[in-house]
């Protein structure tokens, strides 16, 4: 360390967990300002791990030096030409940022941007979050004008209300995608599913667009890193098939889609370039043996719509038609448009050249068209998301009274354990304390004093169990 000159911006540690705090020590004396710990904490168990963890944060804090990790994968900024990670190659240029608490996570998600050629700004695995966590990430990615859009692969959040708070201020202007694990669990008593509808709920509230496995985080990534945001749910669909615009409609009604019907006059102007067999309806079905010049025609028109807010572009292989021929068609005549456009070349290996010519193009495929629409619906979300942030409530025409002191009292009997659930009566005695309407609800010990209740209470009534572990 002698030989080190000072002012270093990033030192980077690999070295087994048990010399770290040696080298923190020597880093703080050498005023560097911030460290990446590659070194693994997670073989020590117990409270050897937290003492070891707790005299590496001690040493950042008191040295006044920023940490990611221990446990990190490494980092990637591409503006700065910097990969401190296990990636042997920078990911494509773009303006997406992605941070992963996994590692596995981590290094899928940057194979699967090498195969679909979509680029990332920042690429970051945070590790144990010793120091530096969601929230700090957010906070900084959301001022750095080289990020567009940010993903997050969260296990769980150190500082929640950071991360809310940053996360709030930031999804006003970019959108921020979540995964994390259990979101969408089918447990609904578990002590992880309930922790689990909280972070969906906040999340919701602080415009983040929450997704519910690795697949549709891969499908979220493509379509923002390739395409513009859609500023309206219009979503056309061109086909080739009767069946799989059937099946399209029901995806559409199941993600709260409108199902987009065709203006009279893009019907007229279709009329004049199709086959007179083709649908004449949303989705457009070309039917089998549609070529190249019936898709292109088609998008055209569409694109001269200005009430289409998209478009996706799907077919199945079929004889007479050539899916790369029309591929290539249609790469020149979206070159430029002013509304996401998406592919699904669904089939095997005669959809393959189709495929590499949308995602040399920039436009995102997907396996199949309901992938494609599931996508399209989560930027939906985030647009609806941010309506909420800004939408200022009504003016209430009445003074609020709180009583914090009985709420006060209320939550002190559950602080400090792992995991306590509110009673019912608990929970309509806090919203009331803070002046929150609840619904009529009384405790009854035995069926007849139940019977007596609902009597004197008026049908009809719900009954159910009160219980702590329920």
């Amino acid at each position: 360390m002698n030989r080190i000159r000072d002012n270093i911006d990033l030192a980077i540690i690999a070295t087994p967990i048990q010399t770290v705090p040696m080298i923190l020590r020597a880093c703080v004396q050498k005023k560097i300002h911030s460290a990446l710990i590659v070194s693994d904490c997670r073989r020590i168990k117990g409270q050897d791990r937290k003492n070891i963890e707790s005299e590496i944060a001690g040493i950042a804090y008191q040295g006044h030096m920023r940490l990611v990790g221990p446990n990190s994968l490494g980092l990637i900024n591409q503006a700065a030409g910097l990969n401190v990670s296990y990636a042997a190659t920078m990911p494509e240029p773009g303006k997406m940022a992605f941070v992963s608490q996994s590692g596995s996570i981590f290094t899928a998600t940057l194979d699967m941007a090498f195969k679909e050629h979509f680029g990332f700004s920042y690429f970051i695995n945070v590790g144990a979050m010793l120091d530096i966590d969601f929230g700090d990430l957010v906070d900084y990615l959301g001022n750095d004008p080289s990020v567009d859009s940010i993903l997050l692969y969260i296990e769980e959040l150190k500082n929640i209300r950071k991360f809310m708070s940053a996360a709030r201020a930031v999804s006003l202007i970019k959108p921020i995608v979540v995964l994390r694990p259990g979101m969408h669990g089918k447990n609904r008593w578990s002590k992880k599913d309930f922790q689990s509808a909280s972070y969906d709920a906040a999340f919701k509230r602080t415009g983040i667009i929450s997704v519910g496995s690795i697949d549709e985080l891969f499908d979220c990534a493509e379509l923002m890193a390739k395409q513009t945001r859609p500023r309206g749910r219009n979503l056309v669909v061109i086909n080739n098939g009767s069946a799989p615009g059937s099946k399209e409609i029901d995806v559409m009604a199941e993600y709260n889609m409108d199902h987009y019907s065709l203006s009279d006059e893009t019907i007229s102007r279709l009329d004049k370039v199709l086959p007179s067999y083709w649908s004449r309806k949303n989705p457009i079905n070309l039917l089998s043996g549609a070529g190249a010049q019936d898709y292109v025609e088609t998008v055209k028109v569409c694109l001269s719509d200005k009430s289409v807010n998209g478009i996706l572009l799907t077919m199945a292989p079929q004889a007479g038609a050539a899916p790369s021929k029309v591929a290539a068609g249609l790469v020149d005549a979206v070159s430029g448009a002013r509304i996401p456009i998406m592919a699904s070349w669904y089939g095997g290996r005669d959809m393959a050249q189709g495929i590499i010519l949308f995602n040399g193009a920039g436009i995102p495929t997907f396996r199949t068209p309901e992938k494609a629409i599931r996508a399209f619906s989560h930027l939906l979300d985030y647009q609806r998301n941010r309506e909420r942030i800004i939408d200022i409530p009504a003016k209430l025409n009445q003074r609020l009274d709180f009583q914090q002191g009985a709420a006060q009292e209320i939550m002190a009997r559950h602080r400090g354990k792992e995991f306590s659930r509110l009673t019912i009566p608990e929970v309509r005695d806090l919203l009331e304390a803070y002046g929150i309407p609840f619904v009529p609800t009384r405790l009854a010990h035995d069926p007849e004093e139940a019977m007596a209740v609902a009597h004197a209470m008026g049908y009809p009534v719900a009954m159910k169990l009160f219980s702590r572990s329920m």
